[in-house]
């Protein structure tokens, strides 16, 4: 029984620390998948500037999974972005994309297990075809931990690779368009 603060404090430590860590795995994951956005637009708003790409369709769209897509789809047409290695390198990232839905849009519990690792169970609930759909996923720590590593490799695997396209296209990379914008605090 709690009988004082000090005692509430004591028993509920040991999970307060498990949903920090949980947490901090949550952001390392998410950035991980954010690392990899921008290496794509990047080399999308090169091609937007190729000859070769000025009369496709859509070739930035806004949303990460249709630009991954679109990419994808390059890679089926001759052209200066057709690359086996780089093809390869998405089609292992597109393993991750319901990982990273679940990461970024799905609530996430925290369970302290008796061994003193966390677990987490991520959901979210969305529509497709006008249906409500629930994606859930389980993870303890351990899993956790190789799964982000195993992305973690994935993500550095496809950066090298479209690295190597961007540099072989244009040595300078990012045309001089591209200008940061600020977002207001």
């Amino acid at each position: 029984m709690i009988a004082n603060f000090q005692d509430l404090e004591a028993a509920t430590r040991p999970h307060v620390i498990a949903s920090q860590e949980a947490n901090r795995w949550r952001g390392r994951s998410i950035d991980r998948f954010a690392r990899a956005e921008q290496r794509l637009s990047q080399l999308l708003i090169l091609a937007s500037s190729l000859p070769a790409y000025r009369n496709e369709k859509q070739l930035l769209p806004k949303l990460v999974g249709q630009k991954f897509a679109r990419l994808l789809e390059l890679q089926n047409k001759p052209g200066p972005l057709q690359n086996d290695h780089l093809k390869a390198r998405l089609e292992q990232m597109a393993e991750f994309h319901p990982l990273r839905g679940l990461l970024c849009h799905g609530e996430m519990t925290v369970a302290l297990l008796e061994s003193g690792d966390w677990q987490i169970g991520l959901e979210t609930l969305c529509c497709e075809d006008g249906k409500p759909v629930v994606r859930s996923l389980s993870l303890t720590r351990e899993r956790a931990e190789l799964l982000a590593d195993r992305l973690d490799r994935c993500v550095n695997d496809l950066g090298s690779a479209m690295g190597q396209v961007r540099k072989a296209l244009d040595p300078n990379a990012i045309p001089a368009a591209v200008q940061p914008v600020a977002l207001p605090v």
